[in-house]
């Protein structure tokens, strides 16, 4: 899909600045779209290694960080109110089921 092809991209970095929390945020979108494999696979890496490789305190953070940019937009993400609440709950829960 083109929301699992934005993830790669920005993961990559490849046409635009690498973010990991964009390239999250967009394949998570796929995954809610309808997207399976690998789209989901993508979603989890990067949320497994936020999770593994920070601070509870800095995943929060992050996680934070990913549900203000859904809250407003931005360039690299779309605002989407319902991803926004699902990202604060995450920063607030630590890592639930996303």
């Amino acid at each position: 899909t083109s929301q699992s092809n934005l993830g790669i991209l920005y993961n990559a970095g490849t046409g635009v600045p690498q973010n990991d929390l964009a390239a999250l945020y967009w394949f998570d979108c796929a995954v809610d779209n309808g997207a399976e494999e690998p789209a989901r696979e993508h979603r989890d890496i990067i949320l497994h290694a936020y999770r593994d490789n920070l601070t509870e305190e800095d995943f929060r953070e992050a996680m934070g960080t990913l549900a203000g940019w859904c809250e407003t937009g931005t360039v690299d993400v779309a605002a989407n109110p319902l991803k926004a609440a699902q990202w604060r709950a995450v920063a607030e829960l630590g890592m639930p089921g996303v």
